[in-house]
């Protein structure tokens, strides 16, 4: 078995729930989760939105954590993540940016004006 580490993504969702679709379109946030493959971390990411309520829709620029700080930096927040993720070996999400339909619909009013 390859060996474990924390993996990263940005993440997009839409919430399963009758209840949470009123409040919301969908969501974007940061994923941190242990894994030895890029599959295992997808999985992962996907198994525990469903547990809160979401279907992941989209992933992207999902890497190794130390391959993403080996180039940039991250957040205080995200960094705190990772260290609590290398250690527990659980999924963990960042702040949620959620979104609603009225936001698209002024902007594409906007735009045909």
């Amino acid at each position: 078995m390859k060996n474990k580490t924390v993996w990263i993504s940005l993440l997009e969702m839409v919430p399963l729930s009758e209840e949470d679709k009123a409040e919301m379109d969908g969501a974007v946030t940061n994923g941190l989760t242990f894994a030895s493959s890029m599959e295992i971390a997808l999985k992962n990411f996907e198994k525990k939105l469903l547990e809160m309520g979401f279907q992941l829709i989209a992933s992207e620029d999902t890497e190794k954590y130390n391959d993403r700080i080996s180039r940039t930096t991250v957040s205080k927040e995200i960094e705190l993540l990772a260290k609590e993720v290398k250690v527990s070996e659980n999924t963990r999400f960042g702040t949620f940016h959620t979104w609603d339909g009225t936001e698209n619909e002024e902007l594409n009013g906007k735009i045909a004006t």
